[in-house]
């Protein structure tokens, strides 16, 4: 058997006896020289060629092959739409629930904002008529005794205003009025509101204003609460005739910083990860609130707030705020 381009050639060699005396059908068929003359062969070896065309099955099997391949892609591709399609819808799924989750959550804390909020109302209303009358007997009565127990029921009415103030501001919106402003003046005011805690401790508090700060875009009423708490919680764990130090610069990228470092026993560094968290603290007579509020303030700015080691022992606590405010202040509540 010989393959070629052009098909399977069968070369074969066949034996052939001599031709009968009798020709092709033998004896008493016809004579001996009419059987002679009409057989083409005397005997002997015969070489057979048979040739076979493969062109038109070759054909068939491209066609085959091509219909197979179109199928295969065709098939490929109808999966690949398929998982697509199938990816598309599970990822909207999934996203659709994480919005329904997020505005039920949204709508949950809203509603026990304004529940906290008058619930915080409605106790700060008798709490003040109690402070009032304390008030009233520790100015008019003569008796050491009772004036001190009065004075006590005084500063324990203000001490839970304070915290209920401080809860009423966290649960509020937080939308800066972004307004141009001194930062010196403000780090004065701040300073001054402060100066009882400061002087009661016969702590310093260091004002240091870059020149190329300049007057920044921010909100100053919610930037002088959120300094405000920084530095009533250094003086609260800096230790007696200590200097705090508040610095105020311009970073490369043009976004302001200002520090409030102290020289506490700074916090633990299991601590950390906690520090801004709502309700979180290390004191006992602490809320828990006043590094969280920092927080949402500088978040609101579009900015953060950072705490960090103080080198020789202390804590340095930083807000930054990006150089153009305008565009990435918070407009609406920020999540807690």
């Amino acid at each position: 058997v010989i393959l070629t381009d052009a098909g399977l050639s069968y070369v074969a060699d066949v034996e052939l006896p001599p031709p009968s005396p009798g020709g092709p059908r033998g004896p008493g068929w016809g004579r001996i020289a009419r059987g002679k003359a009409t057989s083409p062969f005397e005997g002997g070896t015969l070489r057979c060629v048979m040739l076979v065309d493969r062109q038109p099955y070759d054909q068939a099997c491209r066609k085959s092959a091509r219909l197979r391949s179109a199928v295969a892609i065709a098939g490929c591709l109808v999966l690949s739409v398929f998982w697509g399609l199938a990816f598309t819808a599970a990822r909207l799924a999934v996203t659709e629930q994480r919005r329904q989750v997020a505005e039920a959550r949204a709508a949950h804390w809203r509603d026990l904002s304004q529940a906290a909020a008058g619930l915080a109302h409605e106790t700060r209303n008798p709490l003040g008529i109690v402070r009032g009358w304390a008030q009233r007997l520790a100015d008019e009565s003569t008796v050491p005794d009772e004036k001190r127990r009065a004075e006590t029921i005084v500063e324990e009415c203000d001490r839970i205003t304070a915290r209920i103030n401080q809860f009423l501001s966290f649960t509020k919106p937080c939308r800066p009025n972004l307004v141009s402003f001194d930062i010196r003046e403000l780090l004065e005011e701040v300073r001054a509101v402060a100066s009882p805690d400061l002087e009661s401790r016969h702590i310093e508090c260091r004002i240091e204003v870059a020149d190329d700060v300049g007057h920044p875009t921010a909100d100053p009423e919610l930037l002088r609460q959120a300094l405000f708490n920084l530095l009533h919680n250094a003086s609260r764990f800096a230790p007696p005739e200590s200097t705090i130090e508040v610095k105020t610069l311009r970073t490369p990228a043009g976004a302001i910083r200002i520090e409030v470092a102290d020289r506490g026993p700074g916090v633990s560094p299991d601590d950390v990860p906690k520090l801004f968290t709502p309700y979180f603290t290390t004191r006992s007579d602490g809320t828990g609130l006043g590094l969280a509020i920092v927080r949402r303030i500088a978040v609101a700015h579009g900015g953060s707030v950072t705490y960090a080691p103080r080198e020789g022992g202390g804590a340095v606590f930083v807000i930054e705020l990006p150089s153009s405010m305008s565009s990435k202040a918070a407009t609406g509540p920020l999540p807690t």
